[in-house]
């Protein structure tokens, strides 16, 4: 099969750009966890995001460093956030693209996969909340790796690509702990491109470092992260039910006992009878899923984002198993199979489309909310007071938690304080 081109990747990166753009995210606001996470890079510079001790959440350097740095960039521009988070999903749907067309060696595989990620419907707040940038961010970082890793495995000799990967990886893992599954995809891509083979000691020692210095800081970290110590993220037998919630909203179904016999008995022919593509879509899916099913809290629709690009292996990997079979059959009359395997891809890209328009539009109302609040309580505020009251938000879309950071944010005022009225 021919190589992918560049127009292969315009194509893509279009296909993600004319949906999010179509939809007004450029013109949505912010919400919830992003005025948090705006307000620290704004106010406690990069040396914060590499002080260990003290913290309630998690230990994310990397992409703390890059919220600086967007602060830096944007400053109150919300338009020029999006437009960061967007550029980070094409680019991640650009090393997709890539990455599938080196490990299976077929344009047309790569290409429908690529496609069908960069619309899928389950995970469009990581393009749309601007505090999802951690996954987005780390899925770069994750997919670079997985690159070098590949160059790596072909080529033992290349030392500086074994580096790069280490590096990469570093970055990933420091970006969003759920990363650490690099630890097992790593491996699976160089199964799934044929290119296993024994490492030697020093191609995993800097992982071993990797995965030590990730333990140690983790451990040192989470100490006071409410996660752990108010018990919601716990072994147990809703990790489950979880599991297949997700898969669930990422093929986008009803869920209904029929629909599950079906999605079942097609995990088991994957399994069984699935080409090399599709058995390393499911193994992808059933890894990178893994770190998300132990919260006790309900599902959170980015953490598809990264299972989501296994599934677009099975889909693409059905579809051109499909054409191969009708080439076989038809070709030397009619070019059947590229012809069915193209409409197939369509209509599957097509169907996402529909859903994820829907969904990027329901976040951009919401995120609205913040927006007329702000407008109406900041005139009211008296300039340069630490402390202020404010009216109880009456739009079901604005929490009250999220309004100091919301107010802190808009006013520039670090620290300032929120009462409401009675």
């Amino acid at each position: 099969m021919a190589r992918v081109t560049w127009k292969d990747a315009a194509a893509v990166a279009l296909l993600a750009a004319g949906l999010y753009l179509a939809c007004g995210t450029l013109g949505a606001y912010l919400a919830r966890d992003d005025f948090q996470w705006l307000n620290d890079a704004r106010d406690l510079g990069v040396r914060h995001a590499f002080v260990l001790n003290g913290r309630s959440h998690f230990y994310r350097p990397v992409v703390e460093a890059w919220w600086v740095g967007a602060t830096h960039v944007c400053g109150a521009s919300t338009g020029c956030y999006h437009m960061l988070a967007l550029l980070l999903h094409i680019t991640n749907g650009l090393l997709l693209l890539f990455l599938t067309a080196r490990v299976f060696g077929r344009r047309d595989l790569a290409l429908v996969s690529a496609a069908i990620f960069v619309v899928i419907p389950s995970y469009v707040e990581v393009v749309m909340w601007v505090c999802a940038v951690t996954t987005a961010f780390g899925v770069m970082w994750y997919l670079v790796t997985l690159h070098f890793a590949l160059t790596a495995a072909r080529h033992p000799e290349s030392r500086r690509a074994l580096c790069a990967c280490a590096a990469s990886a570093a970055a990933a893992m420091y970006s969003h702990e759920a990363m650490v599954t690099l630890f097992a995809t790593i491996p699976l891509i160089a199964w799934a491109a044929g290119a296993t083979r024994r490492p030697a000691v020093i191609e995993i020692a800097p992982f071993a470092l990797l995965g030590a210095a990730l333990v140690t800081t983790s451990i040192i970290a989470n100490r006071r992260n409410y996660v752990f110590e108010e018990g919601h993220y716990v072994p147990g037998s809703h990790a489950a039910g979880h599991a297949v919630d997700y898969l669930r909203a990422i093929y986008v179904g009803s869920g209904n006992a029929v629909e599950l016999t079906i999605v079942t008995a097609c995990v088991l022919l994957i399994a069984l009878r699935g080409n090399r593509a599709m058995r390393a879509g499911l193994l992808w899916m059933l890894v990178t899923i893994t770190p998300y099913v132990w919260f006790t809290w309900g599902n959170v629709g980015r953490y598809t984002y990264l299972p989501s690009m296994g599934f677009t292996w099975v889909l693409a990997g059905g579809i051109v198993a499909l054409r191969d079979a009708l080439d076989r059959r038809f070709r030397p009359r009619a070019p059947l199979g590229v012809a069915v395997a193209t409409l197939l891809a369509m209509l599957i890209a097509g169907r996402y489309m529909a859903f994820a328009q829907r969904a990027i539009k329901g976040e951009v109302r919401w995120m609205e909310g913040y927006r007329q609040y702000a407008d109406r309580v900041v005139p009211m505020l008296p300039p340069d007071a630490t402390e202020v009251t404010v009216p109880l938000p009456d739009d079901a879309r604005v929490e009250p938690p999220y309004v100091q950071p919301l107010l802190e944010w808009r006013t520039n005022r670090p620290g300032l304080r929120v009462r409401f009225e009675r």
